[in-house]
């Protein structure tokens, strides 16, 4: 997820390579997914090739101020991002 938010292409492929859990949860206090994360910060190339690769488009959210990758592209204005994430079925 670190990886994520600083958008290291390159480490995010070698994890996932390595067995790192593309779904992994979010820290319940303010945490988010890979995916999440991409969506908050614009990433979208990397948000394609996790949501390829599987990243769940409807991931809950954190239990504390968490988003969604839906909600997370909204409130930051991703407009790309919002309709890749419609696009692969994302609802919440």
């Amino acid at each position: 997820q670190i990886s994520v938010q600083k958008g290291d292409l390159f480490m995010i492929e070698l994890l996932l390579e390595r067995g790192a859990n593309i779904n992994a949860p979010p820290d319940p206090d303010k945490g988010a997914t890979a995916l999440q994360h991409a969506a908050m910060g614009g990433f979208v190339g990397i948000a394609e090739m996790l949501i390829e690769k599987g990243a769940d488009v409807n991931a809950p959210a954190a239990e504390n101020g968490g988003r969604t990758a839906l909600e997370g592209a909204a409130e930051y204005g991703r407009i790309y991002m919002i309709q890749l994430l419609l696009n692969a079925g994302a609802q919440t």
